[in-house]
């Protein structure tokens, strides 16, 4: 099962998208309605994926793939202030790795 489109198939599923452009002239800043996708595939910093992928850390994705890894949310959460000092978070993270054995299995299990 093929999971990206090709640029024709974007282009016939996004051709009613529209933006505004902010155009400054002499007389002033005007908005101007475009059509998205014309626009977008006109971008010099465009990139192009061949595929969709999910690698936690420390697994490596292709370039030409689209890593949707972002980490964890429990990662960016702070933690619960008990009074003792102490980082469940971390406690969790090495008695996670030492129940598993394995860096990578351990990542994996984590981020689902």
């Amino acid at each position: 099962m093929r999971d990206v489109q090709t640029i024709k198939e974007a282009a016939e599923s996004y051709t009613h998208s529209q933006c505004i452009v902010k155009v400054e002239t002499k007389t002033g800043v005007f908005n101007i309605v475009k059509e998205f996708f014309r626009m977008w595939g006109k971008d010099p910093d465009i990139r192009r994926y061949n595929h969709k992928e999910w690698y936690p850390p420390p697994l490596i994705s292709d370039p030409d793939d689209f890593n949707l890894w972002d980490g964890l949310d429990i990662e960016k959460s702070n933690n619960i202030d008990d009074g003792t000092g102490r980082d469940y978070w971390s406690k969790f993270k090495i008695f996670a790795l030492n129940l598993f054995g394995d860096a990578k299995v351990n990542n994996y299990i984590l981020s689902r």
